[in-house]
């Protein structure tokens, strides 16, 4: 559509994705939701054609898992596609909300893309409206408590509309985010229930969130720079964006694969990727290979983003990430918005200058904010911090690095676990009380030869993180890295590496 002129600007936006996917306690039903999101935007993308719009009539400019946006050559042809939408939605992804907006292209394509942009801000703030209301005579599904959709005979499972769908969806067949990441044929079985993950029933779950710094600010700049006006921009620059996150998620999901397969014990690949759309990541995976996992995607990421966003002239993109490790059993919904915040805090704290990444082990039976988090079970009574998160990875901005962590974690392996332990529980009352524990754990390991070479390896360790061979770092707020080690040490983390050949 190179040719003619571009008259309307339609985009469709699903909102709260990962809300969407994460309202079960169900992987398979996640794994439907995840598909039943990616084949909407796939669907809505065919729509004009299959109504019949000249191809010549209309150009899609980016399409990706909860985004559309489509060029058209006229203005009716576009408020057709916004009319029939809602419709389309509610028969294939029943529950999904989402925002739409048209706008006449009168000025400049950059122009009516931030115009639809603010259309869909406002309305995502408007809440759902869902017809025909259940009435107090319906039966509810007892799992989500919507109104009864589907009773399965011989059965005690009862559906709502939502889950049906999701569920009618599920399988080996409809698996779009399986397949870019995965092998096409492994020795182990792709999985579909939490159990599958992981091995052994204390086996802790990660749930990992990753998405790019300052994404809307290059978008904006690129915008005012007229860069945006032209079509065939906006398609590259979105498509790097895509293949950049496709193409790293894709290279450490496979260092993945090859870990779980030498392990004879298992029957299941342990991971289980739900999101995977423009610049998000989200994966659910054995908790072992979360950390793992994590750097090497953020340490790709910086690589692909550097080479195929050069490629335009424009500069490549850091991403941070945010994970949750939990039991099985704890309300996922709740456990990706901690995620969520994770990642916010990392971008926060690195000024979205580097990538890192945060993380958090759930013990409690609520996941709240991070900040709460930090203030009641990381800050210590006399104002310490326990934590030194977010840490980075790659060679960019300041602070901690998450390479001398896991050598510092490697370290502490050598040395008495009890003793580190004991003094977490002491730097919680009192950091004074902390530091003569410390000094004699330093006693006793110098004391006995099989330990002192432990202990010095120890300390160089913890001298890459606080600048100094001891536990607090000299800042007007100390900080210790200690339990950040500790608490991957009680989730086994491994390092993956790429298999010599």
């Amino acid at each position: 559509m190179s040719n003619i002129l571009h008259k309307a600007y339609y985009e469709y936006s699903a909102k709260s994705i990962q809300d969407y996917i994460f309202r079960t306690d169900k992987l398979k039903l996640m794994i439907g939701a995840s598909t039943l999101v990616e084949q909407l935007a796939d669907s809505i993308r065919r729509l004009p054609a299959e109504w019949g719009v000249e191809e010549s009539e209309f150009e899609v400019l980016t399409c990706a898992a909860g985004g559309v946006r489509i060029l058209f050559g006229k203005l009716e042809d576009a408020q057709a596609l916004a009319q029939w939408v809602p419709l389309y939605i509610n028969a294939i992804a029943p529950g999904l909300e989402f925002a739409q907006a048209v706008v006449p292209i009168t000025d400049s394509l950059a122009g009516a893309g931030k115009q639809a942009g603010q259309k869909i801000q406002h309305a995502r703030q408007r809440p759902p409206i869902n017809y025909p209301e259940a009435g107090p005579l319906i039966r509810r599904a007892r799992r989500s408590g919507l109104p009864l959709f589907l009773h399965e005979k011989n059965t005690d499972e009862y559906w709502s509309h939502e889950e049906a769908a999701k569920r009618e969806v599920t399988g080996e067949a409809n698996d779009a985010a399986w397949d870019r990441m995965a092998p096409a044929k492994g020795p182990l079985e792709r999985p579909f229930d939490f159990d599958d993950l992981v091995i052994g029933e204390n086996s802790y779950i990660a749930i990992i969130h990753a998405d790019a710094n300052g994404l809307g600010e290059r978008i904006k700049r690129l915008a005012e720079t007229g860069k945006l006006d032209e079509p065939s921009m906006w398609r590259d620059f979105s498509s790097a964006i895509q293949a950049s996150t496709e193409e790293a998620a894709r290279s450490s999901a496979q260092l993945v694969f090859k870990a779980s397969e030498r392990d004879k014990s298992r029957r299941y690949y342990p991971i289980r990727p739900l999101v995977c759309a423009g610049d998000d990541l989200t994966v659910i995976m054995d908790a072992v290979f979360a950390l793992g996992f994590v750097r090497e995607y953020l340490r790709r990421f910086e690589e692909q983003s550097q080479t195929r966003l050069g490629a335009l002239g424009e500069e490549g993109l850091t991403a941070c990430a945010g994970i949750v490790f939990m039991k099985a059993g704890f309300p996922f919904s709740s456990a990706y918005h901690l995620c969520e915040d994770l990642c916010k805090q990392a971008k926060k704290q690195l000024r979205r200058e580097a990538s890192g990444v945060c993380w958090h082990r759930l013990t409690a039976g609520v996941a709240d904010e991070y900040s709460e988090i930090e203030q009641r079970e990381l800050t210590t009574a006399d104002g310490r911090l326990l934590t030194m998160m977010p840490y980075r990875v790659g060679s960019s901005g300041t602070g901690p690095h998450l390479g001398d962590l896991e050598r510092l974690i490697q370290s502490s392996t050598l040395l008495p676990r009890s003793s580190q332990r004991e003094w977490v529980s002491l730097a919680g009352a009192s950091s004074h009380q902390a530091d003569r524990a410390f000094q004699r754990m330093r006693e006793i390991a110098t004391a006995r030869p099989d330990k002192d070479a432990a202990f010095h390896a120890f300390k160089q360790a913890l001298e890459r993180i606080t600048g100094h061979p001891e536990l607090w770092t000299k800042e007007t707020l100390p900080r210790t890295p200690l339990y950040d080690a500790l608490e991957l040490r009680a989730v086994k983390t491994e390092t993956l590496t790429q298999e010599k050949s």
